[in-house]
């Protein structure tokens, strides 16, 4: 018995090509991604090695810190609903995207300096009694509304001891 790469059907029926799940996801999944690009817009941040990074376990540079009697109207980027959609897949945990930013309710961990502006900040909030919400908000830009610009869900119990202390800066060796 030879294996040819024909395909054979009966008289009263088309021949038709293996029906391929990985194909038809992709195109799946190609389509999703058009439909959200559509609905939340790309937006524009400075490249990771231009900001002028500070973490609150190595020191928070003080003349940068955002005004924290001001409530914020957040907007979430195409990429900061993908990132939730994603650890909705990976950890089976609904992720809510805050519209309002308190920040009496939230944790400031990281800042990130652009050109001696305040560009984004990394903020952690309570999201339920196992999971806290990590934030990361573009502060420059629109005046009203401030952009996420991706959000991720950490265990309240994790103290990220990986953190790669090379990657920050000190503010007491910056004066």
């Amino acid at each position: 018995m030879s294996l040819d790469k024909k395909f054979y059907a009966p008289k009263d029926r088309i021949a038709r090509k293996p029906f391929s799940i990985v194909d038809s996801m992709m195109a799946v999944s190609i389509a999703v991604e058009k439909l959200q690009a559509s609905r939340f817009p790309r937006i524009a941040a400075p490249e990771l090695i231009e900001l002028r990074r500070f973490h609150v376990a190595i020191g928070l540079h003080p003349d940068y810190l955002p005004d924290t009697n001001n409530i914020l109207r957040l907007v979430p980027s195409r990429h900061a609903v993908l990132g939730a959609q994603r650890e909705q897949e990976r950890k089976g945990v609904a992720v809510h995207l805050p519209t309002v930013l308190d920040f009496s309710q939230a944790a400031l961990i990281e800042q990130g300096i652009y050109e001696n502006a305040l560009e984004r900040i990394l903020i952690r909030i309570r999201h339920d009694a196992q999971w806290d919400l990590v934030l990361s908000v573009l502060m420059t830009g629109q005046k009203d509304a401030k952009w996420i610009i991706t959000a991720w869900i950490n265990r309240r119990t994790d103290r990220h001891h990986t953190l790669n202390r090379s990657l920050y800066e000190n503010p007491v060796s910056r004066r």
